[in-house]
């Protein structure tokens, strides 16, 4: 199931999407799909199924219709993968060289091998590896109410991590190295070196919504008002409108002239922004393509991997939370949730935010910003939600709010 768990697809009939983590859900699909309406999972009687064993000769035969149904239908789930859906994006799929769409990633985009393998082994260059351990912040998971909740929209920014990898150029960082003493010297803010570099040192922030990240044996905190010192990327640096105190050491991206992998990533990164798919096979799999690929780059757990790129995966990560800081920042109050990919102020914030350029400036990627409306809302860290209620006359709410339009032309 971990092809199918974050798919998704909406029934011909009803217009419910569908989450295709559960096998119902699959052989719904796929019952679309191929028009077989023997895919379709068998509904059991509720007063019995599930709470007691089958007693009579119709009971235990309905449940042996069920047991060969359900491997109809992970029989064909199978199949429709390997024959129809991965055939899109590579050739002569075997189902049994993938784990994940993690591993399909890594196979149609073709990421080089970084680091060296002996046996099960992994060897990660020590700058590499500080990175790893010192200058990733992977989300902020933890959602947090400061009182009541009212009637919400939930709001998305649509494909950050795609964004975010095309606009700060991470795809063709191939390794790091020191930043000279003679460029620490100069720096008087993060945004002095260009593009971006990780420096370690003390830094001070007062940003009361996007704190600097201070990293413990436990879990991560989030300074709003403080002095840390640590390895950081200068673009988490600006998301924190952070200050710089002290530098110690730095080290600055190693870009490689081939621009061929980044963009076979921007160009299918555009195409999932601007919704452009040839069929729904096609929508399927490249959004899944587009969205694991940052994440395959950072893989750590459960084993290393020789293709990974740490550098390239801080700098997608950074990137994001310079975005995000950016967003919060057009609307400061008030705000009721917060959570890893976030706006929570009034009122609705509608259209284009910004167009990011890459470092090169000749692939342009829009960043948008959606509200979307989710009711009942229940807090969870997987949402990001804002503190305003929605007007409908079939519900009522205590406070209007009104929503407006904008539109950013600069740059990020």
């Amino acid at each position: 199931m971990p092809f199918y768990k974050p798919l998704s697809s909406k029934d011909q009939a009803t217009g419910e999407v569908l989450g295709l983590g559960k096998l119902e859900n699959v052989g719904r699909f796929l019952s679309n799909y191929y028009e077989d309406a023997s895919l379709q999972k068998m509904k059991m009687d509720p007063t019995w199924f599930g709470k007691r064993r089958p007693e009579t000769e119709e009971e235990w035969a309905l449940i042996d219709e069920r047991v060969r149904a359900d491997a109809r239908i992970t029989s064909r789930a199978a199949e429709f993968l390997e024959n129809d859906l991965l055939t899109r994006f590579l050739s002569k799929p075997k189902l049994n060289r993938y784990y994940s769409w993690g591993t399909i990633t890594r196979e149609y985009f073709r990421f080089p091998q970084r680091y060296a393998r002996m046996g099960r082994e992994v060897i990660i260059p020590q700058y590499h590896k500080m990175i790893h351990d010192m200058a990733e912040f992977a989300g902020r998971n933890e959602a947090f109410s400061i009182g009541a909740t009212p009637s919400l929209f939930y709001s998305d920014v649509r494909s950050l991590y795609p964004v975010s990898v095309v606009a700060s150029d991470a795809l063709r960082i191939v390794d790091v190295e020191p930043m000279t003493r003679e460029e620490l010297n100069v720096m008087t803010r993060p945004s002095d070196f260009v593009p971006y570099c990780w420096l370690y040192g003390a830094f001070k922030s007062r940003d009361d919504l996007w704190g600097l990240p201070a990293r413990t044996s436990q879990r991560n905190y989030y300074l709003s008002d403080g002095t840390v010192v640590g390895l950081y990327h200068s673009l988490d640096l600006e998301a924190s409108k952070a200050k710089i105190h002290e530098l110690y050491w730095g080290l600055k991206p190693v870009f490689s002239d081939d621009r061929g992998l980044h963009e076979k990533y921007a160009n299918l990164a555009l195409q999932r922004i601007e919704g452009r798919y040839a069929d729904l096979l096609e929508k399927c799999g490249l959004k899944e393509l587009v969205n694991d690929a940052l994440g395959k780059l950072g893989q750590y757990h459960p084993q290393l991997s020789a293709s990974s790129n740490f550098p390239t995966y801080s700098t997608g990560l950074a990137m994001s939370h310079k975005i995000m800081s950016r967003v919060f920042d057009l609307r400061r109050n008030p705000y009721t949730i917060t959570t890893p990919i976030p706006s929570s102020s009034a009122p609705v914030l509608m259209g284009k935010f910004s167009l990011l350029a890459t470092l090169q400036a000749n692939l342009r990627s829009p960043s948008s910003w959606r509200p979307r409306h989710k009711e009942p809302i229940r807090t969870s860290s997987a949402l990001s939600i804002t503190s305003f209620p929605k007007t409908r006359k079939d519900t009522p709410c205590t406070v209007s709010s009104t929503a407006w339009n904008f539109k950013i032309g600069s740059e990020l």
